[in-house]
């Protein structure tokens, strides 16, 4: 798979939602940049299960959740668990700093459920 900023920079060039089309032969779909913080994120949201993590089962699930743009959501699990980003929902999470930030999913998580 393609860094990430690579993959980004293809997607918003081929955009539906924002009606560009630079490659009508390019099917967005196939470009969904996967990465470690997007599958941990997904095994702790419950959306897989971790013997489920890899890479054809966390592109199909994010086809099937988010299917106009799956990137975004692919992007928005990413911020949440990287480094440089957010980095509330790292190998060791954040909670409380979840709660404050982002009261909502600090509300789902399955995470924090699994700890009461």
């Amino acid at each position: 798979m393609p860094p990430k900023v690579i993959v980004w920079m293809l997607f918003e060039m081929s955009s539906p939602v924002h009606n560009l089309n630079h490659w009508a032969m390019l099917d967005y779909h196939q470009f969904n940049p996967v990465d470690t913080h997007v599958g941990r994120l997904m095994e702790r949201f419950g959306l897989l299960e971790k013997g489920e993590l890899n890479y054809q089962k966390i592109d199909k699930k994010l086809n099937d959740l988010y299917p106009d743009e799956p990137k975004k959501l692919d992007f928005a699990l990413y911020r949440l668990g990287a480094e440089m980003e957010q980095n509330i929902c790292g190998k060791e999470p954040k909670c409380n700093l979840c709660h404050e930030t982002f009261p909502k999913i600090f509300e789902q998580c399955l995470y924090m459920l699994k700890k009461l």
